[in-house]
């Protein structure tokens, strides 16, 4: 649990702040965009990594810098 405070990696040089969490049975994670007034959410019941890549996946396509992104089953 924590929050991060970084510049992003999604073709720009925007502030980004991110929480990863988690307990058994649930896991958030929250993207947030300060300087654009965006804010991406995912939850997950079944493991972290599913919700971090969401809130990845949909930053890339908000932003555009994906080409395609990875589907959810993967």
């Amino acid at each position: 649990f924590g929050w991060n405070v970084g510049a992003d990696s999604y073709g720009g040089d925007r502030t980004t702040i991110e929480v990863l969490g988690g307990t058994r049975g649930a896991a958030p994670a929250v993207l947030l965009f300060p300087d654009d007034h965006v804010a991406i959410i995912g939850l997950c019941n079944l493991r972290k990594p599913a919700a971090v890549g969401m809130i990845h996946n949909a930053a890339k396509i908000y932003f555009g810098s994906a080409n395609t992104p990875v589907p959810a089953n993967e």
